[in-house]
């Protein structure tokens, strides 16, 4: 079993022995479909005792700062990046590599969907891609009442505040998130819009410490924002969406938690949690709600 992960944080699970994927298209935020011309499609296969990518296009592909001639084949890594177009939102990271055979999709007892190699369980989310008995297959989940822990105990915000815990690497190149609430913790791992989360809690902790009112700590303009981050509107909108979406699927639908994200008129900011940052092994700014 062979599983990817796209820009957006979505799944494909190959447990075909040989699968194709294709460049996404991106014409719902640019407003213009993708030209024919430019579609890029490799294949992965399992030659035995590893898994294979074929580029299938007219063009190069790129693993990791490596080109990809069309037609060229190269063994796969766990953790490489392969991008299908020099555009952000056209890479896949590959995060499992197991071989192809007792592999199985199912519905666990917690209301999620689990993909199964190996005696580990890799979590499925709405939205991602399957290929099984040669087959594509899209997973649409339509509703999902329950967090992915399921040793953890329901939480309620009577009891306590919400506190982001932000793992920053020294060279701001990895941020890992978990929440905590009287001492149970939910672990939200490694994602890459963690770091635009961690920039909003770092301004709001700096307007905080230059004296400013609660009602005005850490708005930001978009348009900074997206200086800040290297990025344009249209991707931090993206990471916002993958931020709401983590959150409210880490908890009980029932609870009502604050917004994880404020916005008013083309500005935003972190909203009312409380939050802690270690930078490094150092403790970089802890700011709780009164």
């Amino acid at each position: 079993m062979a599983i990817l992960e796209n820009a957006f944080g979505q799944k494909c699970v190959i447990q075909n022995l040989s699968s194709t994927l294709e460049r996404p298209d991106m014409g719902y935020l640019s407003n213009a479909p993708v030209p024919e011309s430019t579609c890029t499609t490799i294949s992965l296969s399992w030659k035995g005792c590893c898994w294979v990518i074929e580029n299938q296009s007219r063009y190069s592909i790129w693993l990791a700062d490596r080109a990809l001639l069309a037609g060229a084949e190269s063994p796969l890594e766990t953790g490489i990046d392969i991008y299908l177009a020099r555009q952000w939102y056209c890479k896949w990271t590959v995060i499992d590599l197991s071989s192809p055979d007792k592999t199985n999709v199912f519905l666990a007892g917690n209301g999620y969907w689990y993909s199964q190699a190996k005696n580990k369980n890799i979590l499925l989310k709405d939205g991602d891609i399957i290929y099984a008995a040669e087959r594509k297959w899209c997973l649409c989940c339509f509703q999902q009442s329950f967090m992915e822990q399921p040793n953890n105990l329901p939480l309620s915000t009577a009891g306590g505040q919400m506190c982001l815990v932000f793992e920053v690497s020294q060279d701001e190149e990895h941020v890992v998130l978990s929440m905590e609430l009287d001492g149970q913790v939910i672990n939200l791992n490694e994602r890459v819009h963690h770091y635009l989360l961690v920039t909003l809690a770092r301004l709001k902790l700096e307007d905080h410490r230059n004296g400013h009112d609660a009602s005005s700590c850490g708005w930001v303009c978009m348009e900074e924002l997206c200086r800040m981050m290297g990025t344009d509107a249209s991707h931090i909108n993206i990471q916002i969406y993958r931020v709401r979406k983590q959150v409210s699927e880490s908890f009980f639908s029932h609870l009502e938690l604050p917004p994880i994200i404020e916005r008013r008129s083309g500005s935003l900011r972190l909203g009312a949690w409380g939050f802690k940052i270690i930078h490094g092994s150092n403790v970089e700014g802890n700011m709780q709600l009164s």
